[in-house]
């Protein structure tokens, strides 16, 4: 019965790969903002230096596992809490497969977590108007198809922008769905 309990109490504080679990480890000092985008969904913005993406990584992949780990769970319960099996989420997690938007949206949900964040969009360019364009429909985590019905427009007449940029009276409308850029 003691050994029992000296095994255990050595299991909570120390994982099997010799570290502590992560509700043992201090969090990061993060600076948090929230701000409405718009769209009546609320955004929330972290800013993130180089040593602590260092720390949890610069891929979609390995920030999933960094805060499922952060809140303790196993990929079993990511899953359920997001929708999605857990088979795809492993293969997230090892890269064996591309997180698509609207997963990155269920997960995002599920751990609290904001969705530029895990899915690196801090460092998409943004360089062209059809590349911020680009770049804010990753911070909404919209679809094309969900990004041209916010704007108004039909979904090729996006990939017409990329040549060259949108009449005004649509440029207005993809403006305001810009502004979560300017929020950052």
């Amino acid at each position: 019965m003691i050994l029992k309990l000296t095994l255990t109490k050595i299991s909570k504080n120390v994982s099997r790969h010799g570290r502590p679990p992560p509700s043992l480890v201090p969090p990061q000092k993060r600076s948090t903002k929230c701000v409405d985008n718009n769209l009546g969904e609320i955004v929330v913005h972290r800013t993130i230096n180089q040593e602590t993406e260092y720390e949890i990584g610069n891929t979609p992949s390995k920030r999933i596992r960094h805060a499922r780990m952060q809140k303790g769970w196993m990929i079993k319960t990511l899953a359920a809490k997001a929708g999605i099996t857990s088979v795809c989420l492993s293969n997230i997690e090892r890269q064996i497969t591309s997180v698509e938007n609207t997963t990155l949206r269920k997960i995002c949900i599920a751990l609290e977590q904001p969705i530029w964040f895990l899915g690196c969009f801090e460092s998409m360019p943004e360089d062209t108007f059809f590349q911020r364009l680009e770049k804010a429909r990753c911070y909404h985590g919209h679809t094309k198809l969900e990004m041209a019905k916010d704007i108004g427009v039909h979904v090729r007449a996006i990939f017409d922008w990329k040549a060259k940029e949108p009449c005004e009276a649509v440029k207005i409308k993809a403006l305001l769905y810009l502004q979560i850029l300017q929020q950052v």
